[in-house]
């Protein structure tokens, strides 16, 4: 397995652990992950090139399949996004990790971004206010 394969499957099996448990995204928020997932965005697909596939998020059966082009890129990137906006409607203590790493500025930099990504980023800025 090389190594983009195993964070591939790294990113995979966190996606899952947290998508729908808030407890989970603290925990991972807490541990120091969110520098992390900025990287896994920002790596070597810029986000108008994510805008710019045929990718849905939530298709986990792909996930593991998918070929380590930008196709595979492109996913992860995007389950990467997922995690941090979802990680903007947990706890006080988790806003204030996310925003030491200048999180709220990548959210609007999502807006930017022409495809449901821009939606992602929104409802993240919507419930960082909540």
């Amino acid at each position: 397995m090389s190594e983009q394969e195993a964070r591939n499957m790294a990113l995979y099996i966190l996606f899952n652990l947290c998508r729908v448990f808030k407890p989970r995204q603290e925990l991972a928020a807490a541990a120091g992950l969110v520098p992390h997932l900025q990287a896994f965005c920002i790596g070597k697909s810029s986000l108008k090139e994510l805008g710019t596939h045929h990718i849905l998020v939530g298709v986990e059966a792909s996930l593991p399949m998918a070929d380590s082009g930008n196709r595979a890129r492109g996913v992860m990137s995007i389950s990467a996004i997922q995690i941090l906006c979802d990680m903007a409607a947990t706890g006080e203590a988790t806003r204030a990790i996310l925003w030491k790493h200048g999180i709220l500025e990548f959210f609007l930099d999502l807006l930017r971004t022409p495809s449901y990504i821009q939606t992602l980023g929104l409802q993240a800025i919507a419930n960082w206010y909540r």
